[in-house]
C-alpha cells in the first residue's frame, strides 16, 4: 500500500462524502414517497429527467391507472357514426385495461424495490469508503 501513498485520501473522503449524502437523500426521499403518496410513484427518486432519451428536458411520463380507463370508440363503416361494441370488443377491452393496470402496478412495485436498494447501496457504499479510508490508505 505504500505505492499508493496519501495522494489519494482526500478523494476517497470526497468520494465517500458523495455517496453517502446520495444515500441519505435516498433514504429521507424514499420514506418521503412512502408517506405522502397514497400510491408510490412509478418513477424513480434517481431518475435525471434531463436526461431523459424521449425529449429535452422534460420529466419523464409516469403512467398511471387512470391512463388506462380511456373510453373505446367504435364507428360504423361510413368512419363517422360511432355504434356499439360487440361482446368480443368488450372482452378484448376489458382485457386491454387489466393488462395496463397491471403494467402500472408492477412499475410501481419495480420503482419501489429499486429506491430502497439504490439508497441502502449509496449509502453504504459512502459509509464504507468513509470508515476504510484509514485502514486501506494508512
Amino acid at each position: 500500500m505504500a505505492v499508493l501513498g496519501k495522494k489519494p485520501y482526500p478523494w476517497m473522503v470526497f468520494i465517500g462524502v458523495i455517496l453517502l449524502l446520495l444515500g441519505v437523500y435516498g433514504i429521507v426521499r424514499t420514506g418521503v414517497n412512502f408517506l405522502a403518496f397514497e400510491k408510490y410513484p412509478t418513477q424513480g427518486i434517481y431518475a435525471m429527467p434531463f436526461m431523459n432519451p424521449y425529449g429535452g428536458g422534460y420529466g419523464a411520463y409516469q403512467q398511471r391507472e387512470e391512463d388506462c380507463m380511456y373510453p373505446m370508440i367504435y364507428y360504423k363503416t361510413d368512419g363517422i357514426t360511432t355504434r356499439t361494441a360487440t361482446a368480443e370488443e368488450v372482452a378484448r377491452d376489458e382485457e386491454q385495461r387489466r393488462i395496463c393496470v397491471q403494467g402500472v402496478t408492477d412499475a410501481r412495485e419495480r420503482a419501489k424495490v429499486n429506491d430502497i436498494s439504490e439508497s441502502l447501496l449509496f449509502a453504504l457504499l459512502g459509509a464504507g469508503l468513509l470508515i476504510t479510508r484509514r485502514y486501506v490508505f494508512a
